[in-house]
């Protein structure tokens, strides 16, 4: 064809040392000293030769492998890699256990696996325990609150409790998490100001704005910012 360099060649000539490969990693290891007047005469044209003979002959090896079709399209199929590649980020330590997996551990409590479905006697249907359409997430169901027999506000907005209880709940969890992470790293100062910024955000979620909130380890205390340190007097 006349597309083709007759200075590349599609059978390279043999070498002194046979190229080691490793088709599944499609990796060529050529040992064959290079010829040192040549390096020094024309050092870039002669890599670029002794490169693309190499390339060529992996590409040769590859096309006498086994093929099949993959979407309609002609694939080869490679064989198991052999070179032991070194990783790129060191093997991950295994995590220090949270708050409750130490407590569990040293009770002997074991989990156990709940079942994703739940029968709902009012909606006569399963449903799931946690997420979308979970039980008891219809408004029918929950248009009506019971009020306590000790109950002294008789205007006391009981459906808004039950939501503000929900959203204490959710940041809790959120606050602990965090905890759990602040603990498996003391010395970790990556992302400190998100951090901070989660765990402050968390405190305000709570039916208390944080009073009652316990802090997570090395955390900086807010300035009080009531109206009665900030206020100036006019006289």
């Amino acid at each position: 064809s006349s597309g083709i360099n007759a200075e590349w060649p599609l059978r390279p000539g043999e070498k002194e040392i046979p190229l080691t490969l490793d088709l599944g990693s499609l990796i060529a290891c050529d040992l064959t000293a290079v010829n040192p007047v040549e390096l020094n005469q024309k050092k870039e044209q002669y890599l670029e030769k002794i490169t693309r003979d190499n390339t060529q002959i992996l590409f040769n090896a590859l096309f006498n492998l086994p093929t099949g079709y993959v979407d309609k399209m002609k694939c080869v199929q490679l064989p198991k890699p052999t070179t032991r590649l070194p990783r790129e980020k060191p093997i991950p330590k295994p995590k220090a256990p949270t708050k409750w997996e130490a407590f569990a551990k040293k009770k002997g409590i074991q989990k156990k696996k709940k079942g994703r479905m739940v029968w709902d006697d009012i909606a006569k249907e399963w449903r799931p325990r946690h997420g979308y359409k979970r039980i008891g997430s219809d408004k029918e169901q929950n248009w009506v609150v019971e009020i306590p027999d000790n109950a002294t506000d008789p205007y006391k907005d009981y459906i808004a409790e039950r939501e503000d209880k929900k959203k204490e709940k959710s940041a809790k969890n959120e606050l602990q998490r965090l905890q759990n992470i602040a603990r498996a790293n003391p010395q970790t100062k990556a992302r400190s100001e998100e951090l901070s910024q989660t765990v402050k955000q968390a405190h305000l979620a709570t039916a208390s704005l944080g009073r009652f909130t316990d802090t997570v380890a090395n955390e900086k205390k807010e300035k009080s910012t009531d109206c009665d340190s900030a206020l100036i007097p006019l006289l």
